[in-house]
């Protein structure tokens, strides 16, 4: 049953991540081109925390590593962290084994998460305000 579980969750992961990138190879296209502007930005002049996000992905996903990690540092972090999950909860259920499951989604991992997403958040708006080179904005 678990085997059945988790051949059907990668079957499932594996189709929307092949729908995505062949959608953006398709229309040769950036998935930030096809989003709307930011409504914060627009509204109160400042980025707000998720700046980035869309940007940070369609490049992940075209395979242009640095670029993503350009937009948005923590994003990029976060999809490797859940890729690495997925792998240690497949090879934790198939094998009945505990292996590395600290690394587990927790409370404290995710207030650390936090802690972090707003340090970078504040970081990105100060260098904005201070030195107005932030190419990637």
């Amino acid at each position: 049953m678990r085997r059945d579980n988790i051949k059907s969750m990668l079957i499932l992961q594996l189709t929307i991540i092949a729908i995505g990138v062949l959608a953006i190879i398709i229309t040769k296209t950036k998935l930030g081109e096809l989003m709307p502007p930011c409504a914060v930005r627009d509204a109160i002049g400042i980025i707000c925390p998720t700046c980035g996000v869309t940007r940070c992905i369609s490049n992940f996903l075209s395979l242009n590593f640095h670029e993503s990690f350009m937009y948005h540092p923590l994003f990029f972090v976060l999809i490797i962290y859940l890729g690495i999950i997925d792998i240690i909860y497949i090879i934790n259920t198939i094998f009945n084994k505990s292996f590395l499951k600290i690394l587990y989604p927790s409370v404290n991992l995710l207030i650390i998460f936090l802690i972090v997403f707003f340090f970078q958040y504040f970081y990105r708006v100060y260098m904005i305000i201070n030195f107005n080179e932030f190419r990637f904005l």
